[in-house]
């Protein structure tokens, strides 16, 4: 019964070195990733090559956004992925011309963009799957595996109530080619689905808005272990400073993350299937565990009512390996939430580790500008222990007088003069936008955080506008976005003396005290936040008046954002809250 048995083993030994080879092979190939700025990435293997988000070569730079530098379209596509319809992600011209070098190239786009492709891609090559959240969609060209996530813009997702995943049109692809796994997110701070059937890819291109999405890079790590990380859009809050970005990249070197920001001087990553890992921070000064406690200034968006973001941060300086546990502790009442792993399994020397703090006030604080308030944090390790104090929430303006909205339908409100600019009168009666009478009222911020005013929540304009967005033309109601606000209060100085404004706003800022301009926001921001401006001023002795006009509009038509409002602090000249001030409404 054993006659076959040395041809069976000989068969086995031979499928087995087939499989060997056949693995081998697949590890020897390479897979470059190149960048053109933006989302612009072209994905190319000895299998196929994929354009992701493809501008036309020579594209004019999307100012404040990205520098665009594709000078041309080589190789030719075999797929092209646009993740959303935007102007910067998805180009007309850009497709029409990768048409002409690969008419038989397939394009994979969300639904709704059909209004700008059809007629330009044939309808057998042009694919506009509708996945599910939680239900991705998979589809194979030549040798190339495409799986499509229904993500949400990350515009849809910072704001206290995040819209409704009913908005379809945005997608993130996970892209397998030669034996290499690539996660595209798109414009999508959404991951945690993909992370639930996807536990390892080879790179992930990541899109980072502002500086505090670095968090995401450190959680991306222990969730899809990739050997790669590429930021990009890093230059809407540093301009086109190649500089800038890569320092930003480079500010935490978390453990086991390998950030790599593709610049136009060297724009291409070798997929080779051996990982090299970013060194850690030299080990200058001191041998010992850093511990920073810091409020996140560069959260964006609006917190709950009562509730700050504090960030803890460690970065080992030590010559070997630690772990430990961060922990907050607080007033009685106070309470504090872990917004990501708290637990450092393993921080070799060098490294970064960070940590994010959701902190609720009990209802009963009083939120006025002249308290301060403490957290600190505990860091605890096999070895030793560390303390980090912060105090936050002085000088914090929260209290004011609200007037608005007025009209500014052809969006240039903030050129012109409005009655309360020429005088503050609480008891008068204003028309505002549509006829509608106007007065000054009240209104006490209670958000911890930055004191953020959101005009367009009080005004109803985010509520009323921006929901529609996700199933009109934006343009309809561009015109009915645009207003002007106005916020006003006292302060109160026993004592004539220097100060400092620190003021965010995302776009529409303006400044007076007492009668005179002191600021005028040039620009709109993304990244808003209390420390955005510092604006010198002086206080007279007695009462002095603050206001602060708000006027929206003349956004760039692909700017959806729901934000219109502000936040102010402030401070002496060294930064320090000023005990004596008094902040009044009347």
């Amino acid at each position: 019964m054993f006659s076959n048995f040395p041809i069976f083993a000989l068969r086995l030994t031979a499928a087995l070195a087939s499989l060997a080879a056949i693995r081998a092979a697949i590890a020897a190939s390479e897979v470059t990733i190149s960048h053109f700025g933006g989302p612009d990435f072209v994905i190319q293997g000895p299998s196929g090559v994929v354009y992701v988000d493809p501008l036309p070569p020579n594209a004019a730079n999307f100012i404040r956004h990205f520098s665009a530098f594709r000078q041309k379209n080589d190789p030719p596509p075999d797929l092209i992925l646009i993740t959303h319809n935007h102007g910067d992600h998805l180009s007309v011209a850009g497709i029409k011309q990768l048409l002409t070098l690969n008419p038989k190239l397939r394009v994979i786009a969300p639904l709704d963009s059909h209004d700008a492709l059809d007629g330009v891609v044939p309808p057998e090559q042009f694919l506009t799957p509708a996945p599910k959240p939680g239900l991705p969609v998979e589809l194979s060209h030549h040798q190339i595996k495409t799986t499509v996530y229904r993500t949400l813009h990350g515009w849809l997702t910072d704001d206290i109530v995040p819209y409704s995943l009913s908005y379809p049109f945005h997608h993130s692809y996970i892209v397998e080619l030669d034996g290499y796994r690539i996660l595209i997110s798109g414009d999508s701070y959404q991951y945690q689905d993909i992370a639930k059937e996807r536990k390892k890819v080879d790179a992930i291109l990541w899109h980072i808005y502002k500086p505090s999405d670095l968090f995401d890079l450190q959680a991306m790590q222990r969730l899809f272990s990739p050997d790669y990380i590429v930021p990009y859009h890093l230059n809407i809050k540093y301009g086109l400073s190649d500089a800038g970005m890569a320092e930003l990249t480079d500010r935490h070197r978390f453990q086991g993350v390998s950030a790599v920001y593709l610049t136009k001087g060297s724009n291409s990553l070798v997929l080779d299937g051996k990982p090299v890992r970013q060194p850690g921070h030299p080990l200058e000064g001191k041998a010992a565990i850093r511990l920073e406690l810091e409020v996140d200034r560069y959260f964006r968006g609006i917190q709950p009512p009562g509730t700050i973001q504090l960030v803890a941060s460690v970065r080992n300086k030590l010559p070997s390996p630690v772990k430990g546990t961060l922990s907050l502790s607080l007033p009685d009442g106070w309470n504090a939430t872990p917004l990501d792993e708290a637990t450092i399994a393993r921080l070799d020397s060098g490294r970064d580790f960070l940590c994010r703090f959701s902190v609720k006030a009990p209802p009963f604080v009083a939120l006025t500008g002249n308290e301060e308030f403490t957290a600190t944090a505990h860091l605890v390790t096999e070895s030793q222990s560390a303390v980090q104090e912060l105090r936050f929430g002085g000088g914090q303006m929260y209290l004011w007088n609200l007037l608005g909205p007025f009209d500014n339908s052809d969006g240039t409100g903030d050129q012109r003069t409005y009655v309360p600019e020429e005088r503050i009168d609480l008891g008068k009666l204003y028309v505002g936008r549509d006829n509608a009478p106007l007065r000054w009222y009240p209104h006490a911020s209670r958000d911890l955080h930055a004191g953020y005013i959101d005009m367009a929540g009080i005004f109803d304009v985010r509520e009323t506008y921006a929901p529609q967005l996700t199933v009109t033309n934006p343009k309809s109601i561009r015109s009915m976005e645009r207003f002007v606000g106005y916020a006003m209060t006292y302060v109160d100085s026993p004592t004539a003396r220097d100060v400092v404004f620190h003021a965010g706003a995302p776009y529409g800022l303006q400044l007076f005290l007492n009668g005179n301009p002191l600021f005028k926001m040039s620009d709109y921001d993304f990244n808003f936040n209390s420390t955005q401006f510092t604006i010198p001023a002086r206080l007279e002795k007695g009462r002095n008046i603050v206001l602060v006009k708000i006027a929206r509009g003349r956004l760039p038509e692909w700017n959806l954002s729901p934000w219109t409002g502000f936040c102010l602090r402030l401070t002496d000249t060294e930064q320090r809250i000023i005990p004596n001030l008094a902040y009044n409404l009347e």
